[in-house]
C-alpha cells in the first residue's frame, strides 16, 4: 500500500509545479522511497532541509514564497538506503556483555587457567545441643556459614537450642545458617537473707536456685549471722549464679577482770584481828596477730595483672573505667589503699584508664556459663579486648565463666578491657 504524502510535502509540491509533475511520474515505490527518506528526519529544521532538497532535484530551484532557501548538502543517493552496521555493533557489545555475566555468575579460576563450573551441594549438620565453637567446626567441613543469634532459653547458656533450614536440607556451598544460642533462663530476683542465720540463709539461697559461698568477717552483730550480701536483695541474677554472704564472726577477745580474798591475822596480847584486804588483778590477754590479708599496690599495673594479684589474696575485684590519658587498661586507682588489712572475700575497685581515645559506648554483653572460647569470642565480637583470670570460686563446669568485670550490662568504651573469671 503506497505511503501518504505528508502534509507539510504536500504543500511544498504544490508551489513547485515542475517538482509536482516529476514527482507523480515516479512509480509508486520512488515515490514511497522519497516520502520514507523525508520522513526519517526526527528534527524539524533537517526535516526542511530534505523537502528542499526533494524539490530541488525533482523540479526547478525552489522559491517557497517569501522564504529565503537555505543552503543544503547534496541529496544523498535515491532511494536513500538503511545503514545497519550500527545495529549489529551495538548487537554484538550486548551479546558479548551477557556472555561476560554468565561466565562470572557460574564460572571461576580453578588456579592453573582453566575454569570450572560450582554447583557443590551438602546437607546442613545438625547444630541443636552443641557449643559455638564445635558447631564452627562442623560448619567449616560442610561448608556453609554460620549465622549466630541469641535468646534467653530454658536451656544451658551457650548452647544452641535452634537452627534454620532445619538438619539434613540440602542446601548449595556456602550457604547461611542460622543458628539459635542459648542466654541461659531469664534472671530471678535474690531473696534478702540479710539478718538470718548462716544456715537458713544458705537454704533458702539454694531452694531459689542460687550458689551461696559464706566468708566470715569481723563484726558487731551475733555470730554466725548474715551481715551482708551480694548481690543485694530483690537484684536479678542468673539462676545458678554465686551469691556472696558475709558472716559475723564476732569481735577479737576482750579485756577481763578477776577479783581475788586474801585475809591476814594479826595477833596481839588481848585481842585477835581479822583484815579482809581485796585486790583487783587486771588480766591483759596476749597481743592478737594481724587478721585478713594486705590489699597489694595496684595503681600503675595492667589490669590482668592488678586482678590476678586480687584474686590469689581471695579479694574480690569490682572494676571501674575513668576518663585518662593512660594506656587503656592501666590501673588509675584502688579502694582500700595499698595495705590496709582487710578480711577475705571483701571487695575492692580497681579504676582502670579507657586511653587517651575511647570508642564508642558499648553495653557489656553476659558470658557467665559460657566456655573460654564462647565468652572470648562473644566479648571480642562486641569490640572489646579480653582478660581471663582463674579462680576456684562460683559454681559450674571446669572451664566456663563463673564472673565477669566489669559485670554484664555495663556501658564502657569499646576496645577497653573486660575480665572473664574461668573456673579451674
Amino acid at each position: 500500500m503506497p505511503l501518504p504524502v505528508p502534509p507539510d510535502l504536500e504543500e511544498a509540491l504544490a508551489q513547485v509545479p515542475s517538482a509536482r509533475a516529476q514527482f507523480d511520474r515516479l512509480p509508486p515505490e520512488g515515490k514511497d522511497d522519497w516520502i520514507a527518506w523525508v520522513g526519517r528526519a526526527r528534527l524539524r529544521g533537517a526535516r526542511r532541509r530534505r523537502i528542499h532538497t526533494l524539490l530541488r532535484t525533482l523540479g526547478a530551484p525552489v522559491a517557497v514564497r517569501t522564504q529565503r532557501v537555505e543552503q543544503v548538502e547534496e541529496p544523498p543517493p535515491l532511494p536513500p538506503g538503511t545503514e545497519w552496521w550500527p545495529w549489529l555493533l551495538a548487537l554484538a557489545l550486548l551479546l558479548l556483555v551477557a556472555a561476560l555475566l554468565v561466565w562470572l555468575l557460574a564460572f571461576r579460576g580453578n588456579g592453573n587457567g582453566s575454569s570450572a563450573v560450582v554447583i557443590q551441594k551438602g546437607r546442613v549438620p545438625n547444630f541443636v545441643g552443641e557449643r559455638l565453637p564445635q558447631a564452627q567446626r562442623e560448619a567449616r567441613q560442610a561448608d556453609v556459614q554460620l549465622v549466630v543469634t541469641r535468646r534467653v532459653a530454658e536451656h544451658p547458656k551457650g548452647t544452641i537450642v535452634d537452627q534454620k533450614p532445619v538438619p539434613g536440607t540440602l542446601v548449595k556451598s556456602g550457604a547461611p545458617v542460622t543458628v539459635v544460642i542459648s542466654r541461659g533462663p531469664p534472671k530471678k530476683a535474690v531473696p534478702r537473707v540479710v539478718g538470718l542465720a548462716a544456715p537458713d540463709a544458705a537454704a533458702l539461697l539454694q531452694k531459689a536456685g542460687f550458689v551461696p559461698r559464706l566468708v566470715e568477717v569481723q563484726s558487731p552483730k551475733t555470730q554466725g549471722t548474715v551481715v551482708s550480701q551480694k548481690p543485694a536483695a530483690r537484684a536479678k541474677a542468673q539462676p545458678g549464679s554465686r551469691v556472696v554472704l558475709l558472716v559475723s564472726a564476732g569481735l577479737p577477745g576482750t579485756t577481763t577482770a578477776t577479783t581475788a580474798t586474801a585475809t591476814t591475822r594479826t595477833a596481839t596480847t588481848s585481842t585477835t584481828t581479822a583484815a579482809t584486804t581485796t585486790t583487783q588483778t587486771q588480766v591483759t590477754p596476749p597481743p592478737t596477730q594481724p587478721t585478713g590479708v594486705a590489699v597489694p599496690a595496684l595503681v600503675g599495673k595492667g589490669i590482668g595483672t592488678a586482678l590476678n594479684a586480687l584474686e590469689r589474696l581471695g579479694l574480690v575485684a569490682s572494676v571501674k573505667y575513668q576518663s585518662s590519658q593512660a594506656p587503656v587498661g592501666q590501673v588509675r586507682g584502688q579502694n582500700p589503699a595499698t595495705g590496709s588489712r582487710v578480711p577475705r572475700g571483701t571487695s575492692v575497685q580497681v579504676n582502670v584508664a579507657e586511653g587517651p581515645n575511647p570508642g564508642n559506648p558499648t553495653q557489656v554483653p553476659d558470658v557467665s556459663g559460657e566456655d573460654q572460647d564462647t565468652a572470648t569470642s562473644d566479648l571480642q565480637d562486641a569490640g572489646f579486648q579480653v582478660v581471663v583470670v582463674q579462680t576456684s570460686r562460683g559454681s559450674g563446669a571446669s572451664g566456663t565463666v563463673v564472673e565477669q568485670q566489669p559485670a554484664a550490662g555495663t556501658t564502657i568504651a569499646s576496645g577497653d578491657y573486660v575480665a572473664i573469671y574461668v573456673r579451674s
